[in-house]
């Protein structure tokens, strides 16, 4: 009797492809950008780099299909993370370098991510961290690593949607209100089921259009200014995206 064929071990969300062709984004993320930004593939003595860009130019007259907003806002989607439990969620690293010539600030370079606290697409929040709290570590050129893990308290509740108003009180953080950051420990602990989650995005024109759970921006709802960053090795775990 021949030996019985050993079974394939599931694929996971390390084993999504993030391959890139030429000038391509790699094929786990998108552009995600809003209204005068955009974000592309560049090419310096360094070797290649993802660009971020926003250009002097009005507010919006219409609110852009990807993030619902007026301002010009370059957007780098990452998809690859949906259903992901935020257990088993191991951080991000990148390498970014900010523009010296123009607007561009720290505070403009940052990540959000977004959670669903059930794992099915309801009870969500948002997410942010901001890149100067994520302790740069510098490098030549200009050039700076930035990571942020779980238990790092590096992690702020972002929008106008409220918290449920079970749980601990280190999940009413947010920008402006003086609740100050959380760690993702603590909102595993209140929400053991959360998971990170690609929402529906009907308002980009396909049944099928999703928002990237995952993004780093560069820029807000209200940018009306040029303003530039390049991103590099960007990395979940062992999970190389760039």
């Amino acid at each position: 009797m021949p030996p019985a064929l050993a079974l394939a071990a599931p694929k996971t969300w390390k084993d999504t492809d993030c391959s890139r062709t030429g000038s391509a984004l790699p094929a786990c993320s998108t552009e995600f950008s809003d209204n005068s930004a955009g974000t592309t593939i560049v090419t310096n003595g360094a070797g290649d780099a993802i660009q971020l860009a926003t250009v002097a130019a009005p507010l919006a007259a219409a609110s852009s299909p990807n993030n619902g907003i007026k301002g010009n806002k370059a957007v780098y989607g990452i998809s690859l993370l949906h259903k992901l439990k935020l257990a088993d969620y191991p951080g991000i690293s990148f390498e970014a370098k900010l523009n010296a010539g123009d607007t561009t600030i720290q505070d403009d370079l940052y990540v959000t991510t977004t959670v669903s606290l059930t794992c099915d697409g309801k009870n969500w929040l948002n997410l942010i961290t901001m890149t100067r709290d994520m302790t740069p570590e510098a490098l030549a050129d200009g050039w700076a690593r930035y990571t942020a893990t779980p238990a790092q308290v590096k992690w702020y509740r972002t929008g106008s949607k409220p918290f449920p108003t079970t749980g601990t009180v280190l999940l009413n953080g947010a920008i402006g209100t003086g609740g100050g950051t959380l760690s993702l420990d603590a909102l595993m602990a209140a929400y053991p089921d959360a998971c990170v989650w690609n929402f529906p995005n009907p308002n980009a024109g396909t049944s099928d259009a999703v928002t990237p759970a995952l993004a780093i921006n560069l820029g807000d709802s209200g940018t009306t200014t040029s303003k530039k960053a390049w991103l590099r090795t960007i990395a979940f775990g062992d999970k190389a995206v760039f």
